[in-house]
């Protein structure tokens, strides 16, 4: 969690976790990597550490427990 900005292409599941000019860049086209890496430096760290917290061990874990538990008590046994 060291709060480094990402630069990607808009495929798959990106727009989940990187937000366009918060924590990173999504770029459409190829060609606009170049700029958006040109552009890292506008990046807040601390917006991409609060990003990478959310997808830490700790707290998958926590959001596993909670599902379990919420499963559990709704199911009749």
């Amino acid at each position: 969690q060291h709060g480094v900005p990402v630069v990607t292409m808009n495929r798959g599941a990106v727009n989940e976790f990187v937000k366009n000019g918060v924590n990173g860049y999504v770029c459409d086209r190829l060609e606009s990597l170049p700029e958006a890496v040109r552009k890292i430096d506008e990046i807040d760290r601390t917006k991409c550490v609060e990003t990478a917290k959310q997808f830490s061990l700790e707290n998958a874990v926590n959001k596993y427990q909670e599902l379990i538990r919420q499963v559990s008590e709704d199911y009749e046994w």
